[in-house]
């Protein structure tokens, strides 16, 4: 049985989401990589879009809304890590932002009431996992999982970073 990942935040700034079997081919380094977090909703509404769950044999299929609370363009930092057990994280950092998206989003949707919103993990437009909102998330997050590489993690956090930084430069 798939235990189910849930997002939470770990401190005022810091947010876990897990992430089960998730797996991304490999890439050249020259290669770009795009990052969004969306809201799942009901797939009966206006511009939701359906995707298959990566690397779920059932085709768990999910919808999202049409437009991410946060993307790429958001990322402050993004570096890779490890945690206690020796699973690799990607720790990921938002613009202020970014962080005030992810706030009024995560406030909104843990006011929903009693039943749980979800958000979706999406990179390179395939959907990574699916996470319920535990807590009001600002402007950092942590993405763990079992089935994540250090050498995915690694590798993402480079080419994520890699953004930040042509960003940055083209801003100054």
């Amino acid at each position: 049985m798939r235990k189910e990942p849930r997002i939470h935040r770990i401190t005022a700034y810091t947010l876990l989401i897990s992430l089960l079997a998730l797996s991304v081919p490999s890439r050249a380094a020259e290669d770009s990589v795009s990052f969004a977090v969306f809201e799942v909703v009901d797939c009966h509404s206006t511009g939701a879009k359906p995707m298959v769950l990566k690397g779920n044999p059932r085709k768990e299929k999910h919808c999202v809304a049409p437009h991410p609370i946060v993307d790429q363009t958001h990322l402050k930092t993004a570096v890779s890590a490890t945690n206690t057990d020796g699973q690799p994280q990607l720790r990921v950092t938002l613009t202020e932002e970014g962080g005030k998206l992810m706030q009024k989003a995560t406030q909104r949707i843990m006011g929903q009431g009693p039943v749980r919103g979800h958000l979706a993990i999406v990179v390179d437009d395939e959907l990574l996992d699916v996470a319920s909102v535990m807590s009001v998330v600002t402007d950092s997050m942590v993405i763990e999982g079992e089935g994540l590489t250090q050498k995915q993690v690694d590798e993402i956090a480079y080419l994520l970073q890699r953004k930040v930084q042509h960003k940055n430069q083209r801003q100054t």
